[in-house]
This record gives structure tokens, C-alpha cells and sequence, in this order.
């Protein structure tokens, strides 16, 4: 099967192999003070992304981006590229992308994850329910200009972003302090 899925990892990894069989408390470094995973084989894809994020950046936490994740589904060994969503869990907009099936682009997030999984580690049978699907690799880039956006074949969605009411600055939704003001106009509570 070609192609590729563009999404939340989490909806098309088998389910009882997407977390909780190697990741517990023995395995993940960051909750075991200098520990590391040397020796250890992740056999979940939770695990193996933060093993590979591990290998690639000798870190335990932080944030990822382009982490390549070896996967094997029905035999075959496949190459997840995987980044955090930012601002974890949302719904990525794209009104003026169409994936190859002629749809409109929505990518909901529900691990804080998003991934390009070719269509052969998918294991379920309508990958296209969950995200969007293109024939050649896709170009995803996450956290566009170190901003609450996300770039798809080269359309940037930014509905993370709103015009504060008072100077028309742009504001993340996380930032955002009520009423339509940002924190560049919000004058607080008077004592």
C-alpha cells in the first residue's frame, strides 16, 4: 500500500501496541534520575518515539521535532516521522489545502502528536477517517517561525492565533487573557 497519512499518530497505531508495555517506570529514563536506555528494546510506539527522541537528542523530555520512528506492521519495517502538535491536543485547520482524495485538510490531535505514517503502518483500515492522506511524502513542519503553527505542503494554518480587540496584535490562544484582550493590553485587576 503507498501513500501517507498525515495526523495523530494515535489513531491508526494498533491501540494495543501504541503505549504500556515497555513504558512504565522502569523504562523511561526521565523518571528514573540517570537513567538511559541502553539495552533496552521498546516494543510499544510510545517507547520506541521516546527512545528514538533519546538517540537522536540525548534527552528525555522536551520537544519533538522530525523524530524518526522505526515501526514494524504486517512484517514490514516503516519510517514514522513524528513532531509535537503545538500546544498539544487541537484541531489543525487547513481551509485552502485539499489532501489527495480531494477533501479538505482537518488534523485532530488527541496524543498531542502529529506524524507522517506511510499507509502500510497503519493499522487500521481507513487511515483516511483520521487525517489526511497524500500519494508522495508529505512536507509537515511544526512550531512554524517558533510560533503555535503548523505548515502542510507548504500552507501554514495558524487558527492557534487570534487579533487582540485593543491593538490588533496577534496572540495565541493559550495567551490570550479573557474578553478578546492579549497580555500586550490587559491592564489586570484594580486593587
Amino acid at each position: 500500500m503507498s501513500g501517507y497519512y498525515v495526523g495523530d499518530p494515535c489513531y491508526v497505531i494498533d491501540d494495543a501496541r501504541w503505549s504500556g508495555i515497555t513504558f512504565d517506570k522502569e523504562y523511561i529514563p526521565r523518571i528514573i534520575p540517570g537513567g538511559d536506555f541502553e539495552g533496552l528494546e521498546p516494543k510499544d510506539f510510545c517507547s520506541a518515539l521516546y527512545h528514538q527522541f533519546w538517540l537522536d537528542t540525548g534527552k528525555t523530555e522536551g520537544r519533538m521535532e522530525n523524530i524518526n520512528v522505526k515501526w514494524e506492521q504486517g512484517g514490514e519495517t516503516f519510517t514514522v516521522e513524528v513532531h509535537d502538535s503545538p500546544g498539544g491536543d487541537a484541531t489543525w485547520e487547513f481551509p485552502d489545502l485539499t489532501d489527495d482524495l480531494g477533501r479538505k485538510v482537518s488534523l485532530d490531535v488527541d496524543a498531542g502528536l502529529l506524524a507522517i505514517v506511510p499507509l502500510g503502518a497503519c493499522a487500521v483500515t481507513n487511515p483516511e477517517y483520521y487525517g489526511a492522506i497524500f500519494n508522495h511524502y508529505p512536507d509537515l513542519e511544526v512550531w512554524v517561525d517558533g510560533e503555535y503553527r503548523v505548515e502542510l505542503n507548504g500552507v501554514t494554518n495558524d487558527d492557534g492565533c487570534f487579533e487582540c480587540e485593543e491593538c490588533g496584535d496577534r496572540v495565541h490562544m493559550f495567551d490570550m487573557m479573557g474578553d478578546g484582550v492579549g497580555p500586550c493590553c490587559y491592564e489586570g485587576e484594580e486593587e
